[in-house]
Order: structure tokens, then sequence, then C-alpha cells
């Protein structure tokens, strides 16, 4: 029997105190992926693959809320996608390691492989 992938599980990542809730990105996102620049794909990463966060502070200690909307991000309709606003306030630093994280959390673990 094989078992559907579920694009509904959510996982999160910690740094520095802050969670990231990242989820699985549909098929149809991850071959598109292939086919962009890496500006573009870091991009449709990060706003289709975070569905939220929790203690994001800006500088002056207000805490910054996830925004998240539809939107067409290189070509594709992204529901519920971070907005190019809610993007911005992540730290530059942080763009590359969730970018990595997003691709891991929507890597086959041991256990669907086998299935």
């Amino acid at each position: 029997m094989v078992v559907a992938r579920s694009l509904s599980e959510i996982t999160s990542w910690e740094h520095s105190g802050t969670q990231f809730m990242l989820r699985p990105l549909p098929h149809r996102i991850m071959l598109r992926l292939a086919n962009l620049e890496s500006t573009d794909q870091v991009e449709l990463l990060i706003r289709a693959g975070i569905a939220g966060w929790s203690n994001l502070v800006q500088a002056d200690g207000t805490v910054v809320s996830a925004k998240l909307k539809s939107a067409l991000i290189s070509g594709i309709e992204v529901k519920d996608a971070l907005t190019p606003e809610s993007l911005d306030c992540i730290p530059f630093q942080l763009i590359g390691e969730l970018s990595s994280q997003i691709l891991k959390a929507n890597q086959l673990g041991e256990e669907d492989a086998k299935n």
C-alpha cells in the first residue's frame, strides 16, 4: 500500500529563541525550483515554506507577526504565502539557513521511504 504524502504536517525550527513553522511544499513547487535562478528559488522556498513564526522581535523589542496571503511567486500560485513585508522582517543572515531547513523538512524520512 502506498501512503499519500501529507501537506498539513508543520514542523518547526528554532533559532535564538524564535520558532519558525515550516510547511511541506507541494510537488509542483519542488519541481519548479529546479528551473529558477537561485534568488528566485530562495524567495519561493521562504515565502511558500514558512507557515509562521513565534518570538521574532525587532531591534526596538516589538514582536513581529508573520502575515500570509495568496500570491503569485515566480509564476506559481501559492496559497498562504509569506507576504513580501514579512519576508523583509527576517534577518538576512537567516535566509540561507531557513532555505536549507525548508528543503530538509521536505525530504523523505526513513519511514516514508520504506512505504
